[in-house]
């Protein structure tokens, strides 16, 4: 992935945050392509870890990625586990929509922060690579076809 470094920063900032020492049971939603799930398998060897994402292509990556974890499309609104996870771990998804009366109705603590990143990128085109797994998402897939996506992402 091209930013890894840049985009695991704010998971790996927000993990370095949680003070729960033995989680069995954790999800993480808006998983994206996993690297976020892999942080948290990484604190947490022995838990059971579910990906959730609403976007077919980020969980197929995911997926071939990690195949150890489980993957389970959804809309964050929609998802209910199957049991009660110890950790419900939300990196860059709350900014896609705010759930947070949501999750504090039904966990013992919720925390939301928020912490501005600022990164050097080379050039116009590396910034709009950027924002096309962020930002752009909405705005590109309202584009008719992946002809008019291609040739917006090329124009200059």
């Amino acid at each position: 992935m091209r930013f890894e470094a840049y985009r695991t920063r704010a998971a790996r900032d927000l993990l370095a945050h949680i003070p729960l020492d033995d989680v069995e049971y954790a999800v993480d939603l808006g998983c994206g392509p996993g690297n976020s799930t892999a942080l948290l398998a990484e604190r947490w060897p022995k838990a059971r870890i579910v990906g959730v994402d609403n976007s077919s292509s980020m969980l197929d990556r995911a997926s071939r990625t990690y195949p150890q974890f489980k993957w389970t499309k959804a809309h964050l609104a929609q998802f209910q586990p199957d049991a009660t996870p110890d950790l419900i771990f939300a990196n860059a998804s709350l900014q896609w929509a705010f759930y947070y009366d949501v999750l504090a109705g039904c966990c013992k603590e919720a925390e939301v922060w928020e912490t501005v990143y600022y990164h050097s990128l080379e050039n116009h085109r590396a910034m709009v690579a950027w924002y096309q797994s962020t930002g752009l998402r909405p705005f590109l897939a309202n584009l008719p076809d992946d002809e008019t996506r291609t040739e917006f992402m090329e124009d200059e």
